[in-house]
């Protein structure tokens, strides 16, 4: 199983806004972020959230779910972590039926939705790093598909 995170994580290097981990900066991490003294400065993070509960199809009693992720921005000076966090949002706005294979998972995102503005969320508790933040929900499907022999 892999998770909306997982597939934006994708994205992201897919559309060459994000870096391999081996690269200094603008790496993405999913689900956690950093914050020893050898951390990189200048990285993104992409967190899965609840997303919205949409309803339900009447005559299979499915429930439809668009699971939500946020994509946060840190880096050493406020318009370098704002810029950034706007490229991907400019950069999200154009992505529709993508499609993806992470481990035995195929994940198709028909549609990803920003949900509010970008949220500026201060100074890090070091107190040398700004963080920015934007939501998303997504219409997407998971097929599981045989492990490779």
């Amino acid at each position: 199983m892999i998770t909306l995170a997982q597939v934006v994580r994708r994205i992201l290097l897919d559309l060459h806004i994000s870096q391999p981990e081996s690269v200094k900066d603008w790496f993405t991490t999913v689900a956690y972020l950093p914050d020893s003294p050898q951390a990189k400065d200048n990285i993104i993070t992409v967190t899965d959230t609840e997303g919205n509960k949409d309803g339900r199809i009447m005559y299979s009693g499915e429930t439809i779910i668009h699971p939500g992720c946020q994509i946060r921005t840190r880096a050493t000076t406020y318009l370098t972590a704002y810029q950034k966090i706007k490229e991907i949002q400019i950069a999200m706005d154009k992505v529709h039926n993508y499609m993806t294979q992470i481990d035995n998972t195929m994940a198709y995102l028909q549609t990803i939705s920003q949900q509010g503005g970008i949220m500026p969320m201060g100074l890090d508790s070091s107190g040398r790093r700004f963080h920015f933040s934007i939501n998303y929900i997504a219409t997407i499907r998971y097929v599981e598909t045989s492990p490779s022999q």
